[in-house]
């Protein structure tokens, strides 16, 4: 009777550990969507990116400056261990062009 009793009362408390932290999990949970849906922050890294460094292709300076801006960005938010790790990109700029039209009339575009 001792070892029944014993068990269920380690089931029982198990259980009720189970589901405060459950309770925890999911309040927590809430909370992040919350601000999530209330926070302009997306907004403005987006608005800052977009102005501040602009378009930028792979391999570009351009995305070097959007590197160095993410790694700034992140730091100053508080997020710990934020580094570039480096690795192979092939990229691509265009260069000069020139298109002509061939019929009816020849004439550059």
């Amino acid at each position: 009777m001792f070892v029944r009793t014993t068990l269920f009362a380690s089931v029982l408390l198990l259980v009720s550990s189970v589901s405060a932290v459950a309770d925890t999990l999911e309040d927590e949970a809430n909370q992040l969507i919350d601000t999530a849906l209330t926070s302009s922050l997306s907004m403005e890294l987006v608005t800052s990116l977009t102005t501040e460094i602009g378009p930028r292709l792979a391999g570009s300076e351009a995305e070097q400056r959007a590197r160095d801006w993410a790694v700034r960005k992140l730091s100053n938010m508080g997020f710990s261990n934020v580094h570039v790790e480096d690795f192979d990109m092939p990229g691509w700029e265009r260069g000069q062009i020139s298109i002509q039209v061939g019929a009816p009339y020849a004439q550059p575009l």
